[in-house]
């Protein structure tokens, strides 16, 4: 079996990445417009790519190759199975926060299948793994057997919290005391991503 930086190696071979490549920072605050600028010079504005959702801003370094250059076809990304997991791991809790979060504020409409789509850097695309129907699913489990308990638990150890301890509770609750029911779809989700590629 191969190991990651022997196909890494080859595929650097295979598709050399340009040299000497210079390197821009972008930063700004949050809705300054980053990422309209990325897509003005990727030149992708009608693709609406890079994306950036109501929810979720381009937080992470993010890699995006210019080039004229004919040989270079495309770019591969691996992940080891542990960032996979890792990377599954924050899109749950994520979506398990944002679930809690809504059903306290009477927001029942929140689409929970659309959060487990991708991490908040969408860095990874659970939704590339993952149908709509089994996100759905999902989120429906999340909804019905993670979020009611949850939520019984903060209002029983933090009866009087603030809104900013509320949201360290609903943290520790998914961390700690809700850790098995969150990790039993983890490993749900694992093993579908599993089916996929193998």
């Amino acid at each position: 079996m191969r190991t990651f930086e022997s196909t890494q190696e080859q595929l650097n071979k295979l598709i050399p990445m340009p040299g000497n490549v210079p390197v821009v920072y972008l930063l700004g605050d949050t809705g300054a417009g980053k990422t309209c600028v990325v897509r003005q010079l990727l030149g992708t504005t009608d693709q609406n790519f890079p994306s950036a959702r109501r929810l979720r801003t381009t937080v992470a370094p993010t890699e995006f190759i210019i080039t004229n250059e004919p040989e270079l076809k495309a770019a591969f990304v691996f992940k080891t199975e542990q960032e996979i997991s890792r990377n599954v791991t924050e899109i749950l809790q994520y979506a398990v926060k944002t679930a809690v979060d809504a059903s306290g504020n009477g927001e029942e409409s929140t689409n929970i299948a659309d959060v487990l789509g991708d991490s908040s850097d969408e860095r990874f695309r659970l939704r590339c793994f993952l149908s709509e129907a089994a996100r759905q699913h999902l989120g429906d489990q999340i909804l019905r057997d993670i979020v009611p308990p949850i939520r019984k638990w903060v209002e029983l150890e933090f009866p009087a919290a603030a809104k900013e301890d509320r949201s360290t509770a609903i943290d520790l609750a998914i961390e700690e005391e809700f850790r098995s029911e969150v990790e039993q779809l983890h490993d749900e989700i694992l093993g579908q991503i599993g089916k996929r590629i193998r």
